[in-house]
């Protein structure tokens, strides 16, 4: 062992990589995260999208906007949208989008906690006794598309 706290492992040329030459580490600690967007209301829901990578507003108006939010306004003129204050939401493209589409949208006031319904979520699944655990292929585990 070397000063700079690293383990080295030898081993024979053509050798695979055994159990016995590896050392399995997660080393960010939390095992990842994902990113979901879903729509709720009263008597409705609508399907759950996996996000993957960033969410900027183009991705936004393409993959959440125009295939789940518009046509389901539209089957449902009375209500209204409502979404936060993230960059996605509140770009001059967005609304234009969701104006162009005559969408109900709710103003969302700036840094208002009480309106977050996903804050709230996020501390009830963080409160929870058992951890979340890992799940392989999370979109099929959350069952929905991977958007």
């Amino acid at each position: 062992m070397r000063g700079d706290s690293r383990i080295r492992v030898y081993r024979r040329r053509n050798e695979c990589y055994t159990k016995a030459c590896t050392l399995e580490r997660d080393r960010f600690g939390g095992g990842g995260s994902v990113m979901v967007w879903g729509g709720v209301s009263q008597h409705h829901r609508m399907e759950l999208v996996v996000i993957a990578g960033n969410l900027n507003a183009v991705r936004y108006s393409e993959d959440i906007l125009l295939p789940h939010v518009v046509p389901f306004l539209q089957a449902h003129p009375n209500m209204t949208l409502q979404h936060d204050n993230a960059t996605s939401h509140t770009a001059r493209s967005v609304r234009d989008f969701l104006q162009d589409r005559n969408a109900s949208v709710l103003p969302q006031p700036a840094k208002s906690p009480d309106l977050n319904v996903w804050d709230l979520l996020d501390r009830m699944v963080r409160a929870r006794a058992i951890p979340p655990q890992k799940c392989p292929g999370t979109g099929r585990c959350l069952g929905g598309r991977v958007g």
